[in-house]
């Protein structure tokens, strides 16, 4: 249990660090590839501590037995408090790369909107989801537009590889919040069977003592 929360305290420190790497992509003019390469690292550390979590939550999800005493309960207790809290963490890290999609579409149709080409809101999905402009770009620039497109260029070709994190990521929260949600089913029927036991202990209690 000790290790859960060691590594959910581990994702709350990365996410954080995230969220600052993510306001400096999006507020600086051109991005450094080494923060790029750091951004693409505490992802994948995010990622791997997740996974980490959801197989220890498995594991003691298989230890959970019919057979009650008052540790094997408090650790229950313990077990669905940080199922709990894991979900909380993951959904929000997601609702944060959401929004950090929503507002890297802005700040790409912005640029784009400086090389003299206003995009449709297909045509914006199409150019993050796909590859770089199908529509073909005027012949002649002047040269503040082309080192616009090329910058631009440059940071669309970033922002793919992080957005295939993002859907890693989507795909892994969708996963964890089915385990919780069985994990509860799980503990509901435990709890269920420890209330019978405890029934019939007292039933066969006041037997025994009647008989005497």
């Amino acid at each position: 249990m000790s290790t859960i929360r060691l590594n959910l305290d581990k994702m709350i420190h990365l996410d954080k660090e995230i969220e600052c790497i993510r306001y400096y992509i999006l507020h600086s003019v051109e991005t450094d590839s080494k923060i790029i390469d750091g951004y693409s690292q505490k992802m994948t550390q995010i990622k791997t501590i997740t996974n980490d979590v959801r197989k220890l939550v498995r594991q003691l999800k298989q230890q959970l037995t019919v057979q009650q005493t008052v540790k094997r309960r408090i650790e229950i207790a313990q077990l669905h408090t940080v199922t709990h809290q894991l979900y909380l963490i993951s959904d929000e890290h997601y609702k944060r790369e959401m929004t950090y999609r929503e507002n890297y579409k802005k700040r790409l149709k912005r640029h784009c909107s400086l090389t003299g080409r206003s995009l449709t809101e297909a045509e914006l999905e199409n150019l993050i989801e796909y590859d770089y402009p199908a529509y073909t770009m005027p012949s002649v620039m002047v040269d503040t537009q082309r080192h616009t497109l090329n910058r631009l260029t440059c940071q669309y070709h970033d922002i793919r590889k992080l957005e295939s994190d993002i859907k890693e990521l989507y795909d892994l929260f969708l996963e964890i919040a089915e385990l919780i949600r069985t994990q509860d089913e799980k503990l509901m029927t435990i709890q269920e069977h420890t209330l019978q036991t405890e029934k019939c202990i007292i039933e066969v209690t006041t037997q025994t003592k009647e008989s005497s």
